[in-house]
C-alpha cells in the first residue's frame, strides 16, 4: 500500500523535532529517519499493524519507540498517517472520541 504523511503529521511531527533539536541537532536527525523509516516500511506492508484506536472515525493507532503514537486511516489502497504524536500529551485522548474531527484527505 502506498502511505502518505498528511500536513498535519508533518506539522506534529516538527514539534517533536524542533524540542529534539534544543538538545541535538544530530539526535533530531536521527529519530526523524528513524520514524519515518518506521512507519512507511510498516504501515506500507501491513497496513492493519496498529490497533484500532477510534473504531467509528476508522483510526488506527501504532506505537513507536514506546513513546509517540502514530495516527493513521486506510482508504482504499492507500494508507494516510494523521498524527505523529508524543503519547504524554491530551490529544491523544480527545483522539478516541467518536465525534473528533479529523483532516480532511
Amino acid at each position: 500500500m502506498k502511505v502518505i504523511i498528511t500536513q498535519t503529521a508533518e506539522d506534529s511531527l516538527g514539534e517533536i523535532y524542533r524540542y529534539k533539536c534544543e538538545y541535538s541537532v544530530a539526535h533530531a536527525d536521527e529519530f526523524l529517519s528513524a520514524i519515518y523509516a518506521f512507519t512507511t516500511e510498516n504501515l506500507s506492508q501491513f497496513p492493519r499493524l496498529g490497533h484500532v484506536y477510534n473504531p467509528e472515525r476508522g483510526l488506527f493507532r501504532l506505537i513507536y519507540a514506546k513513546a509517540f503514537n502514530i495516527y493513521y486511516t486506510i482508504c482504499d489502497q492507500e494508507v494516510f498517517v494523521l498524527f505523529i504524536i508524543d503519547g504524554s500529551i491530551s490529544l491523544n485522548q480527545e483522539l478516541a472520541d467518536p465525534a473528533v474531527s479529523l483532516p480532511e484527505l
